[in-house]
């Protein structure tokens, strides 16, 4: 096995488990911890999230004349969406936008969008961390949407 397909398999193993472990707090959180967003704000972070990337990666691969990396089969459909998944739960999770939907949409649009707009040259991969990205935005645009109160995580123990 080369070093470059040692690398990749590590990575995506390392996605599999942190995406399952971010739904996990998501789901503990919006039923134990006192998470105070809805339980709207992940859901919709998450279908945001989702249709960005493959709307991305569509018209990326027809810029390149390739087939986007989702093609082939549902496992890679599940893998090639796991940098979004966990994308979307991160803004959700650390955004407060009281009821309001939008600001977390945007948030999430902006996260995913900053990853193929921020490139390295070589590779292509994003510089940025995209949640982060997106939630430093929407805090600069929308001055009354704020982070989650950090007694959220710990209120209920």
């Amino acid at each position: 096995m080369t070093k470059s397909i040692l690398y990749q398999s590590k990575r995506l193993a390392g996605l599999r488990r942190f995406a399952i472990a971010i739904t996990f707090l998501n789901i503990l959180g919006h039923t134990v911890l006192g998470f105070e967003q809805s339980w709207a704000q992940p859901l919709v972070a998450l279908v945001t999230a989702y249709s960005v990337e493959l709307l991305l990666e569509t018209i990326d691969a027809r810029i390149n004349r390739q087939q986007p990396r989702f093609i082939g089969s549902f496992s890679n459909l599940i893998d090639f969406l796991l940098s979004a998944h966990i994308t979307a739960l991160a803004v959700a999770m650390l955004l407060y936008a009281n009821e309001r939907l939008f600001p977390i949409a945007f948030a999430t649009a902006v996260a995913i969008s900053s990853k193929a707009i921020f490139r390295l040259p070589e590779g292509k991969r994003h510089f940025f961390n995209p949640s982060n990205f997106g939630i430093t935005i929407t805090l600069l645009l929308f001055p009354w949407v704020g982070i989650a109160p950090p007694y959220q995580f710990t209120e209920n123990l």
